[in-house]
């Protein structure tokens, strides 16, 4: 009976805590705040002439709920101006969806690349230095057919540089497609197609590993094992080239500036940190 007695007791304990903690809990939800967000830095670039970062803040709405998973997608993004000497930010524009990393600022021609994504699509935004948004390419998401992806500028942000698929692996799409790719190079400007190179690939081959970059002489570099390396330039068809030293940087606007200093995201920081070792634009 004593025995009895003692769970009979620790069970009641057990179950008035648990009561307590629900009461509590339901209080706690009661003055929870309607928003929750948070504001994450997601990219950061050097202007191509080393004056300037751009930045783009994601926010994200966390809910209700108690557990804070930040959801995949953001609710908003901005578009930023950091100051090199001073750090401090100016808005470009707050009228962008869930950025992504695919940014590039180009303001010796006056513009920016930005990338954004929603549940479903990707977009390929124009964005001028006072925050007009020109929309490049929308895609489907999960798509590797016939979007474009990529939209690189060339060093002197004359052009843009983008890679399609034309099928997704060897005929498994449409048996009657070639596989192969796309090389597409746009008038930055006018956003006009001004030179598109098909490359296809043979039957039992697919599109793999794929690496592309811009060249400081304004020649748009890809390798695929298919087919090898080749050189696209607006003037001219492809041609075969020479490995690159390097891939990355693609542009003259990236995470490093032409002196070698690399941007770091820390918390709703930039890091600049030098080095002497990192490779830069112009190592190709």
């Amino acid at each position: 009976m004593i025995r009895r007695r003692g769970w009979i007791w620790r069970a009641a304990l057990v179950a008035s805590v648990l009561s307590q903690l629900s009461c509590v809990e339901l209080t706690e939800r009661r003055v929870e705040p309607t928003e929750r967000r948070i504001e994450l830095l997601e990219a950061a670039v050097w202007a191509d002439d080393d004056s300037e970062i751009a930045v783009v803040i994601n926010t994200y709405e966390l809910g209700r709920d108690f557990i804070d998973i930040i959801p995949r997608v953001a609710s908003s993004a901005r578009l930023e101006l950091e100051s090199v000497a001073t750090g401090v930010r100016t808005l470009v524009t707050d009228q962008l969806g869930s950025a992504d990393r695919g940014l590039y600022y180009m303001k010796t021609r006056g513009y920016f690349i930005v990338l954004t994504n929603t549940e479903t699509h990707s977009a390929y935004y124009k964005v001028s230095l006072t925050g007009e948004r020109t929309l490049i390419q929308l895609a489907v998401l999960g798509s590797c057919v016939g979007a474009p992806s990529g939209f690189v500028p060339s060093p002197d942000g004359l052009h843009l540089a983008a890679v399609a698929r034309t099928n997704c692996s060897g005929g498994a799409v449409d048996p009657n497609v070639p596989n192969g790719l796309i090389v597409i190079l746009y008038d930055a400007a006018t956003l006009v197609e001004v030179r598109r190179d098909s490359l296809s690939t043979p039957p039992s081959m697919t599109t793999t590993n794929v690496n592309w970059t811009w060249r400081p002489a304004g020649d748009f570099v890809l390798q695929d094992k298919a087919w090898g390396l080749h050189s696209m330039h607006p003037s001219r068809a492809a041609i075969t080239t020479t490995l690159p030293a390097c891939w990355r940087p693609m542009t003259s606007s990236s995470d490093v500036s032409s002196t070698g200093t690399w941007l770091g995201l820390t918390g709703s920081r930039v890091e600049r940190t030098p080095s002497s070792t990192r490779p830069r634009f112009g190592c190709q």
